[in-house]
């Protein structure tokens, strides 16, 4: 595939990342709560800087989640409306292996937990292992509150997230294994998104726009605190 447009809104982040044959070109900034109205723009400037159209993409990456429900609505929104309108196929990309993705692409480490801030006093995260030219989940990707996240291993683990800055304390210490966190703030990014998905859209796992599903991991995404504790 010559050209593929990748896009993530899940977080306060908007991402986008375009490849046209060999090169590949991507924009980011923090635009929390403007994700609706910037998107569409940033995805038609980007392509114009090519001189590309949206009828020029072969094929359509987006942010699957978890994340902010309002942020992966409107990439499932985005995505769903352009693949249909011009009969491509699409992919969708974890954010949090989108994380890994981007701290292996920067530092090279294959064992990350990337984490996610929920809200309401949980996390998204999960545990990732690089081999053989792919990410293998070593513990699914889960909602939770940070002290219910048990997991061991005797490797050294990289940190990442909007999780591990909300909540590095109780995190390290629900965590049993070396840890080394990042000294900066990590998003994910559709450069990265992008990275992933072209193996996966080379081995045709790419599916029509009807199929490009959220994963929000919370089965009542609007559910108030109150809600949940009284639920509880």
């Amino acid at each position: 595939m010559n050209t593929v447009l990748a896009f993530d809104t899940a977080t306060e982040a908007l991402s986008v990342a375009l490849k046209h044959n060999e090169s590949i070109t991507s924009h980011f900034e923090l635009a929390p709560r403007l994700h609706a109205q910037k998107l569409l723009p940033t995805i038609e400037r980007l392509l114009h800087e090519q001189g590309l159209q949206v009828s020029d993409v072969d094929a359509f990456v987006f942010g699957r989640g978890p994340g902010a429900f309002t942020g992966v609505r409107t990439a499932i929104g985005v995505v769903q409306g352009l693949a249909l309108a011009f009969d491509r196929p699409c992919i969708g990309i974890s954010t949090l292996e989108a994380l890994a993705e981007g701290a292996r692409r920067r530092l090279g480490v294959t064992n990350v937990l990337p984490s996610i801030d929920a809200r309401m006093g949980e996390v998204y995260i999960s545990a990732l292992h690089w081999r053989n030219g792919a990410w293998r989940l070593l513990a699914d990707e889960r909602v939770c509150p940070p002290a219910a996240f048990a997991f061991h291993a005797e490797n050294a683990f990289f940190t990442c997230g909007s999780g591990w800055q909300t909540y590095h304390d109780a995190l390290s210490t629900a965590v049993q294994a070396p840890l080394q966190h990042a000294d900066q703030m990590y998003y994910p990014e559709a450069l990265d998104m992008l990275n992933l998905a072209l193996p996966r859209l080379t081995a045709g796992q790419g599916v029509p726009a009807e199929q490009a599903m959220p994963v929000y991991l919370r089965d009542k995404v609007a559910e108030t605190t109150a809600e949940r504790n009284q639920n509880s």
